[in-house]
């Protein structure tokens, strides 16, 4: 089920020299990724900000910070340019679309969960649809050029993005 941990990965986009998390344009943006937490069972393959899995039924929790006045995050099939649909629906799996204030300076939580299939090995990515562009922190603002009381000594890493998918069953 989805609770056990043998067929588990988890992947970050982190800075440790707290930077900001990256700039935003207009429409739709693949997240990039460049930190592996875990892969137990080893069933994700990492690329370029990209994720190979085998056939199977998934479950996937994935969570951005964005700068934008409107925005939502989805998952993307490379292998095919579909959007990856909810387990047995036709439905796009997809984040609510949250909408901030139209000065762009609002950082908003975004997350994306649900379960999906794969009938063959696909390479996906996750995708944010933001609405305005954002040079230098579009993707998230370090936390030590964010707040004064916060210095660069008092925790390692700014975690911009996480996804974490969970191997269900080999067949669905």
């Amino acid at each position: 089920g989805v609770k056990s941990y043998s067929q588990h990965a988890r992947f970050e986009h982190r800075n440790s020299s707290h930077a900001d998390g990256g700039s935003s344009v207009v429409g739709y943006q693949t997240r990039p990724f460049n930190t592996t937490i875990v892969n137990n069972g080893g069933f994700a393959t990492t690329g370029t900000n990209t994720f190979t899995l085998s056939q199977g039924l998934y479950y996937v929790v994935a969570e951005t910070t964005q700068c934008s006045a409107e925005g939502f995050l989805q998952l993307r099939n490379n292998s095919d340019g579909a959007y990856v649909n909810h387990y047995r629906t036709s439905e796009t799996l997809q984040s609510v679309n949250v909408k901030g204030s139209s000065t762009s300076s609002d950082y908003i939580p975004h997350r994306l969960q649900g379960a999906f299939y794969l009938g063959s090995s696909k390479t996906i990515e996750l995708q944010s649809f933001l609405a305005d562009p954002n040079a230098g922190d579009g993707l998230g603002q370090d936390l030590v050029g964010s707040d004064s009381d916060v210095g660069s000594t008092d925790y390692t890493n700014d975690v911009y993005a996480w996804i974490e998918f969970w191997k269900i069953s080999p067949t669905g």
